[in-house]
């Protein structure tokens, strides 16, 4: 739990997925037909409010008063692996664009203002970290484990481009993964690392983060397998 001290690593942040096309092309994965379309203005500013683009390259959610979440691996090297929290952000601040959509602009420039939670071992991949400013829109979290055959999609930035989406796709099981990650057929590229994944009500049930070649799904950590729900109700109980 959040609540217990955990292991102190030495950290190493790096560039940003997005700038290694190595670590882009394991992680994401179109699945057959590309069907990743343009997000517009005529879409829920709720959502497409919410979703930023990180600029060394990931895509990031606000969960509420400053409070993001995004792919482990979008922070860390490879030779990490392990827990941490209430880190440093380091000297480049991890700068998010909000807003990024196809003609038009970003309406908000935040940066990374503290590592609030971090892990990125044994089929968990998340980091939860505070930015300064943020926008009003937010994504709640999901209280239920995602199930088999629920509908899932996806709002990413790939490839650094303006916010897409994947269209709906059906959460599946994985034959060589643990029970803390799920695959889907859900389109994905470089850059959309760190995206949420979405049910029907559009709450969070996961964290976009790898493609499993075996299976030839893309897969994220199961959003109840993290302390984000934990650290949101926390946020708001301090408010």
């Amino acid at each position: 739990m959040i609540r217990n001290s955990f292991l102190i690593i030495t950290l190493m942040i790096f560039a940003g997925c997005g700038q290694k096309d190595q670590t882009t092309s394991q992680l994401n994965r179109i699945i057959g037909e590309n069907n990743l379309v343009a997000v517009d203005s005529s879409y829920s500013s709720r959502i497409i409010n919410a979703i930023g683009r990180l600029r060394v390259g990931c895509t990031v959610t606000h969960v509420g008063q400053g409070l993001v979440v995004t792919a482990g691996h979008c922070f860390f090297d490879k030779t990490f692996e392990g827990r941490a929290e209430h880190r440093s952000c380091g000297e480049n601040k991890f700068e998010v664009e909000w807003g990024v959509l196809t003609g038009s602009p970003r309406f908000m420039l935040s940066h990374c203002s503290e590592i609030v939670a971090a892990e990125y071992r044994g089929g968990i991949d998340y980091t939860i970290f505070r930015v300064e400013p943020y926008p009003a829109s937010f994504l709640a979290i999901s209280e239920q484990e995602i199930r088999h055959g629920e509908r899932i999609s996806i709002f990413s930035h790939p490839r650094r481009r303006p916010l897409e989406w994947s269209g709906f796709c059906e959460a599946k099981g994985l034959s060589s993964y643990n029970d803390s990650q799920f695959g889907y057929e859900c389109d994905t590229d470089g850059g959309s690392s760190g995206a949420a994944i979405l049910n029907e009500g559009n709450e969070i049930v996961g964290i976009h983060n790898f493609y499993n070649s075996l299976d030839n799904l893309n897969g994220g950590t199961s959003v109840t397998q993290t302390p984000l729900l934990y650290l949101a109700r926390l946020q708001v109980s301090r408010s």
